[in-house]
């Protein structure tokens, strides 16, 4: 488990590079097999993967660069845009209004 936790860390690492707040959505599996064995071992697989990273947080410390932590977690996308909607910056012509553009 600690392997695979350990590419998984430095994987999710990578991916925050591209993201402007430090809530990182990362998509897992495929929704036409939701209710098959193979979708039922990817999400065991990857609960031992979470629950395994999220007890360890001293072993990932190192790695975090700028972030503070690092916790996993499951959600749906409207869970991830309630974290990230109060974080976005306001760009364009206005500040506010229909002519402010938002960028996450």
């Amino acid at each position: 488990v600690s392997k695979k936790a350990d590419q998984l860390v430095k994987h999710l690492l990578r991916t925050a590079q591209g993201y402007r707040t430090g809530n990182l959505l990362q998509l897992w599996g495929d929704d036409l097999r939701y209710k098959d064995r193979a979708a039922n071992c990817q999400f065991t697989s990857l609960s031992l993967l979470i629950k395994y990273i999220n007890t360890n947080p001293a072993r990932y410390a190192p790695l975090l660069g700028p972030y503070s932590s690092m916790v996993l977690q499951y959600a749906v996308p409207s869970e991830y845009f309630s974290a990230v909607r109060p974080l976005r910056t306001p760009r364009g012509p206005s500040e506010t209004g229909s002519e402010a553009v938002w960028l996450n």
